[in-house]
């Protein structure tokens, strides 16, 4: 990428005078001593806000830094996954998820995002099947039922797509994405019905 420089995030100053110590300066003033551990809350804070700002290479840079230091914390691994997914690394994101499965089988952030990954690499029947394991967890949760929805529209299931999406409907009557897919699927459904006639 042209003109991205990974260090963006850390500036080494050196100090000369009085032999002060070597310190770090991280993007937005704040300085630590470069033989303290890197404030792994601030890091936190700052990879989820870059995610929130869609800043992806930025925040899986920051997750990066985290995960030396802590290897097994499952929310950066998280937020590295989804980085990675955003920026269409569907198959390192999924490696993120099976990582966090593996230490915590029923980690529902981790269920609903492996079932999108498998979704975006056409992985249909193991997708349907993570987002079901998710709402074994949480049935009532709208992004599951959606993503559900949309690989059975994908795949051709338009009756099992819209009976998903009105299941997110009885949860939120006004859902516009839980509409329109179950508009869609309506449509094509009446479409398919013709084709037989």
């Amino acid at each position: 990428m042209d003109g991205y420089d990974p260090m963006h995030r850390v500036r080494a100053l050196c100090t000369f005078e009085g032999r002060q110590p070597h310190m770090h300066r991280l993007q937005g003033g704040e300085q630590i001593e470069m033989s303290q551990k890197p404030d792994i809350s601030a890091l936190c804070k700052r990879a989820e806000s870059l995610l929130r700002k869609e800043k992806y290479p930025e925040a899986l840079d920051c997750c990066e830094e985290i995960l030396q230091s802590e290897p097994k914390n499952l929310e950066v691994i998280k937020h590295k996954g989804y980085a990675l997914g955003n920026l269409d690394r569907h198959e390192e994101a999924l490696q993120c998820f099976n990582a966090i499965l593996e230490l915590d089988p029923n980690n529902f952030d981790a269920l609903y995002f492996k079932a999108q990954e498998l979704h975006y690499l056409k992985n249909y029947s193991e997708s349907l099947g993570f987002y079901d394991r998710a709402l074994a967890i949480d049935k009532n949760d709208i992004a599951s039922l959606k993503g559900k929805a949309r690989v059975f529209k994908e795949i051709g299931k338009y009756e099992q797509a819209k009976i998903s999406c009105e299941k997110a409907l009885d949860i939120n009557p006004k859902d516009s994405d839980a509409l329109f897919i179950r508009n869609a699927a309506i449509d094509l459904l009446g479409k398919n019905w013709g084709a037989y006639r």
